[in-house]
């Protein structure tokens, strides 16, 4: 892993709102597989999810639903910026609470 890339994966832990991150797991140049992350103060939530033609995210069972909304834009970007077969390895976002 690159330093910047570990960096900003190591961040604090957000005191307010919520942090979705997408990892890359791997991908056959239609679709990828993402582990999701959903971080907050106290509680880390985490699943698969496959994105391409269709969007498919695993079970999110307890996570806010504010923050759950926001993972399917998420891949279908990463899915928007893939090209030639080369997806994002890595995305992340904070949202504020609703």
């Amino acid at each position: 892993m690159d330093p910047l890339g570990s960096a900003l994966m190591e961040r604090p832990m957000p005191k307010r709102g919520g942090r979705i991150r997408l990892e890359l797991v791997e991908t056959d140049g239609a679709r990828a597989t993402y582990t999701v992350a959903l971080l907050l103060e106290d509680e880390t939530f985490e699943t698969q999810a496959t994105t391409g033609p269709e969007v498919v995210v695993g079970e999110l069972d307890g996570a806010p639903e504010w923050l759950v909304a926001h993972v399917r834009p998420l891949l279908r970007q990463a899915a928007s910026r893939a090209k030639d077969g080369r997806w994002p390895r890595r995305l992340m976002r904070w949202r504020a609470p609703r």
